[in-house]
């Protein structure tokens, strides 16, 4: 198991700020090409896609906002689920557990790359892909500047947000917990089941979503008066979405902070 007193001995006198940023330092020189790799088929999707879609002449507006919101959610299912690949042999296992940092400092920076940052480069790459596709079109369209609608930037979060014109901010509010809802249990699959983590965690939410499903319907048909309550149970929705994501993070530093160099791994 993690020992604080291993961590307090190497660590010596270091701030957790100082600490930390020394952990992310070393995570990020350990993995740059694993990072780099990443980013470059990230934005590589994009840019191809956004590309192809110039070239076609489609792909503003909604259509192109429903495409790229796919590859986002692959992409942070994918990238979650690569958080721990530092846990899946012994040695590799030894190697994470023996650095001199807290269990929580190098949980929290496998967090941090994962969740937000990764959110922010999806979010710029799609923006990128966005400008690619009209780059495209003024390239290769005759009398391109006749479709102005076509050349300007989508917004998606005003896309999103059409879903209820009355409440956007709510909608917004909604949709985002939904997306780190959807990427949280594959953060949380990546410490439970290191090896082929995409995979197991894809299956089992497969059977959770079926048998959720079914629920949902059982519910509607037994209790129809439910969906007339809908709209106003967005802020309940937006709040259970956030209380169980959060719940899958705290779950998976407890389950990190037990780890061991000797374990099953399944």
């Amino acid at each position: 198991t993690m020992d604080n007193e291993i961590y307090e001995a190497r660590v010596g006198n270091e701030s957790f700020v100082e600490n930390f940023w020394l952990n992310a330092k070393r995570e990020i020189i350990d993995n740059r090409k694993f990072l780099l790799l990443g980013l470059a088929c990230i934005l590589g999707l994009y840019i191809t896609t956004g590309a192809i879609m110039g070239y076609n002449g489609v792909g503003s507006g909604s259509s192109g906002v429903v495409i790229f919101t796919f590859y986002m959610m692959m992409f942070a299912f994918v990238g979650a689920s690569v958080a721990f690949s530092d846990m899946k042999t012994k040695e590799e296992r030894l190697y994470s557990l023996m650095v001199p940092a807290s269990a929580f400092s190098k949980y929290l920076v496998k967090w941090l790359l994962s969740v937000p940052v990764l959110f922010g480069v999806l979010v710029l790459a799609f923006y990128i892909g966005d400008i690619t596709r009209i780059l495209t079109f003024l390239m290769t369209a005759d009398n391109p500047h006749n479709y102005p609608d076509y050349l300007h930037i989508t917004n998606p979060w005003k896309i999103y947000s059409m879903f209820d014109i009355t409440r956007p901010a709510l909608i917004l509010t909604v949709l985002l917990s939904a997306y780190f809802l959807a990427q949280a249990p594959y953060f949380f699959g990546a410490i439970l089941w290191p090896k082929n983590s995409f995979i197991k965690t894809f299956a089992a939410m497969w059977v959770i979503q079926t048998v959720c499903s079914i629920l949902f319907a059982l519910s509607v048909k037994y209790f129809p008066s439910l969906m007339y309550h809908i709209g106003d149970s967005l802020w309940f929705m937006a709040t259970v979405f956030i209380l169980l994501t959060l719940a899958f993070y705290v779950a998976g530093f407890y389950l990190y902070r037990r780890q061991q160099v000797v374990y099953k791994l399944i």
